[in-house]
């Protein structure tokens, strides 16, 4: 037969009596000398608080403003962003003063605020790279450090644009001496990416951002340039990422939705990945065990990597632009005494047209760069009769 739970109310009385009888007891047995009574443990207070973990905004304020509004309809308490809040596309300013705030605001059509949650974050690559870009460094510098060209060009239009204007100094300093990491709770830690020194052929040596990924995901998906890669096992050991009591690590830089589960001694036991177009997509929901430790990717607001390219085309083919933002939302909640911790990616579709016009219109070289690849095959397909 179940036991029949207790409310809070008996739980309470209950404690108050077996205090009173221990006291009294220690009355009657005391002889001299001063009465010690145990003092009575405190409950601690049932409680629920969602955080959401977003990073890679990428100067996409829409696709910012499409999560924040999301993040009001799941009633979530603080927002977390992991860096790389600018380059790629060109709302660098309205990203950029969001983050100097510190909060992220929702108005209704009267401007009057229907929510308001704190928004904390870190430094990205991109923010790095774009301070080294208003000293003067030209893209084809940048791009030895680790990206793209086309990166590197809008990295450097979105420090030129940090340059200019009514409170830009403010924003530079703030955007350029963000931490490098962000302690989230006492057990949950946020960075962006994950460093290391490599040595050149000349042997020189310099020290790059590495992609942290699921082997699942490197193979399956035929992810190139596998010497960005590095062993997840590897870094969460060198880093000693779990250390301090932290039990979760948020990271982003990788712009796919992943996670990884381990056990108490480092070694991975479970993944979690969010497909790519051309496979059934599913959304897992991740429930931590104790003693299990989480290193998980949110994806990208800004330019997510695994898109659902069926919505997108569906969308298309109905005269509008949809693209996708991900994030992740995690709930902590405490229940007669016990903490659980559940994590959730999210995906959410919003119309990015304004987006993509910015962009062009500020010069970015290329907006979306993912568009370019889809262009690519679907010219190739063309050529081959497909």
């Amino acid at each position: 037969m179940a036991k029949r739970r207790l409310s809070l109310r008996d739980r309470v009385a209950r404690q108050n009596e077996t205090h009173a009888a221990v006291a009294k007891k220690a009355r009657a047995s005391a002889t001299d000398g001063p009465i010690i009574i145990p003092a009575k443990k405190p409950l601690q207070k049932d409680y629920t608080i969602r955080r959401a973990i977003i990073s890679d905004i990428h100067g996409n304020f829409s696709a910012l403003n499409a999560v924040i509004v999301d993040c009001y309809g799941n009633k979530v308490n603080e927002i977390w962003d992991l860096g790389d809040n600018i380059g790629y596309y060109a709302e660098t300013i309205r990203v950029a003063k969001a983050v100097k705030k510190g909060r992220a605001i929702l108005r209704d059509e009267t401007k009057t605020v229907v929510y308001e949650a704190p928004l904390r974050s870190c430094k990205g690559n991109h923010e790095e790279l774009a301070e080294l870009a208003r000293l003067g460094m030209q893209p084809m510098g940048l791009r030895g450090i680790g990206v793209n060209m086309d990166a590197a060009k809008s990295i450097v239009i979105a420090a030129g644009q940090l340059r200019t204007g009514k409170e830009m100094n403010e924003l530079e300093q703030c955007l350029y001496t963000l931490p490098e990491t962000i302690r989230i709770c006492p057990e949950a830690l946020g960075i962006h990416g994950f460093k290391q020194i490599e040595t050149s052929w000349d042997g020189e040596q310099k020290e790059e951002m590495k992609y942290v990924l699921p082997t699942q995901l490197i193979e399956e998906y035929g992810i190139t340039k596998r010497e960005l890669c590095v062993d997840p096992e590897k870094i969460i050991r060198d880093a000693n990422l779990f250390a301090d009591g932290i039990t979760r690590v948020y990271t982003g830089h990788t712009h796919f939705s992943w996670a990884i589960i381990l056990d108490e001694n480092g070694k991975i036991i479970a993944d979690f990945i969010i497909p790519l177009g051309e496979k059934i997509r599913t959304i897992p929901e991740i429930q931590l065990k104790p003693g299990q430790r989480l290193l998980l990717s949110p994806g990208s607001v800004g330019i997510p990597r695994n898109k659902d390219d069926q919505v997108l085309d569906a969308a298309e083919s109905r005269g509008y632009k949809l693209q996708p933002a991900q994030y992740a939302i995690e709930e902590e909640t405490m229940r007669a005494g016990r903490k659980s911790v559940k994590v959730k990616f999210m995906e959410i579709y919003y119309k990015y047209e304004n987006s993509e016009r910015i962009a062009l219109e500020a010069g970015m070289p290329q907006p979306n760069p993912y568009k370019k690849e889809k262009r690519k095959k679907d010219s190739e397909a063309g050529a081959n009769g497909k």
